[in-house]
């Protein structure tokens, strides 16, 4: 297609949010969206954790959010995280002030529709250019202003944001229905065993280290990574996924690295993971067949004795709150908790017939097979967006096949 690029400035203004001062926020007033309020997905978590007076907001009335802006996260701790969000602003965030690590782009609606916009910067493409522009851990308006995006007329843009609407809609739906699925098996266990804490079935109570054979924690050195990709994976707190690992983007040890991380215990199927400290504090997950894997900084290892629990069991107990509340309460409960082994071996637990956590553990393998036919499904979903996305601002004619029309 013939259509005109044009540059991003021409057709939106790019600007920072602003950030209130410690003294200037409010335990109530407007709500302030920082960029923890939004999930790695780009989705807003529902509730705001900071406020401001509504003078604040006066001062500064650029940086209230408006129906129509996207946002994209401008600066962080390290280069690689610089841009992975980028947010399609809701009506429940319609009125709050954005934060100064958030950029806004706000489109001029004469120009350029607003979904149109929001799905050029998700694209491949863009936000390779939106990395490929970083400078240290920051990313400037005045750089991504000179942007160029493909701008064919307002009535076509309108056409195609609608079917990326469509698809986009999918891979989400394909996405919350694998989040809902999460939450299944802790159901299943509440109604097979009941509350662990109040115990109302009875059953005989332990510490968690009569369940295991082995309790180990990861190696304090700092791992030294490969460059490229081995049989080895080094299990981090991020590859720990609601419950599941997921390891699309986790770094991989040589040889003589997984040795020396390994020296204590080797990993093996079965054995289940827990980071002890850090975001991700008190998530668990079970290790599969392959690869092979080694514990990263923050981690902790947990082996069944097989004649007592089973791994599903001893996983289920380590995502339930019941064993989240006594490793806060280990902990001290401070801003950032952390879990040493000597203290979690002693937490109380129940302790059900082996035969009874053999049925439970029957559910989780019939559960785990329906959730690979979701993340398929998800995959193929986000698959067909990002091509649809391709091709539209490829100026391409014909993605409405991609939804089979």
């Amino acid at each position: 297609m013939n259509w005109p690029s044009r540059s991003l400035r021409q057709v939106a203004q790019v600007f920072n949010g602003k950030t209130p001062s410690e003294n200037e926020q409010r335990a109530d007033g407007c709500p302030v969206l920082k960029i923890r309020d939004v999930d790695d997905k780009g989705q807003f978590r529902g509730h705001f954790e900071s406020f401001v007076d509504p003078t604040f907001l006066i001062e500064y009335p650029l940086k209230v959010i408006q129906t129509g802006d996207s946002l994209i996260l401008n600066a962080a701790h390290n280069s690689d995280y610089v841009a992975s969000k980028i947010y399609k602003c809701e009506a429940a965030v319609v009125g709050a002030m954005a934060t100064g690590e958030w950029m806004v782009v706000r489109p001029d609606v004469n120009t350029v529709d607003p979904d149109y916009l929001f799905y050029w910067l998700v694209c491949d493409e863009t936000r390779q250019h939106l990395r490929s522009i970083v400078k240290g851990i920051h990313l400037y308006p005045k750089d991504v202003s000179t942007l160029e995006l493909l701008l064919p007329p307002l009535a076509e843009q309108q056409r195609i944001a609608g079917l990326l609407r469509r698809a986009d809609r999918l891979r989400r739906l394909r996405r919350y229905a694998l989040e809902v699925s999460a939450g299944y098996l802790q159901a299943v266990f509440v109604e097979m065993f009941g509350d662990p804490v109040r115990n109302p079935m009875g059953w005989q109570r332990g510490k968690l280290k009569d369940l295991c054979s082995e309790i180990v924690d990861c190696p304090h050195s700092t791992p030294t990574y490969s460059e490229t990709v081995t049989e080895y994976a080094c299990v981090r707190s991020s590859d720990i996924q609601n419950g599941y690992l997921d390891l699309s983007t986790t770094k991989y040890v040589n040889d003589e690295e997984y040795r020396v991380r390994c020296e204590r215990l080797v990993p093996t199927a079965g054995d289940i993971v827990y980071c002890r400290e850090g975001a991700r504090f008190g998530n668990a997950a079970r290790l599969p067949t392959e690869p092979r894997v080694c514990l990263g900084q923050r981690m902790m290892l947990f082996r069944p004795k097989r004649t007592v629990a089973t791994s599903a069991f001893i996983w289920s107990v380590l995502e339930n709150p019941c064993i989240y509340n006594q490793a806060l309460k280990a902990s001290g409960g401070s801003a950032s908790p952390h879990v040493n082994v000597a203290d979690i071996k002693m937490f109380d637990v129940i302790v059900p017939p082996h035969a009874e956590q053999q049925v439970f553990a029957g559910v989780v393998h019939r559960h785990d097979k329906t959730r690979r036919f979701q993340i398929e499904a998800l995959r193929q979903a986000e698959h067909l967006f990002q091509a649809l996305l391709q091709r539209a601002f490829a100026g391409e004619q014909g993605i409405e096949h991609g939804l089979g029309e």
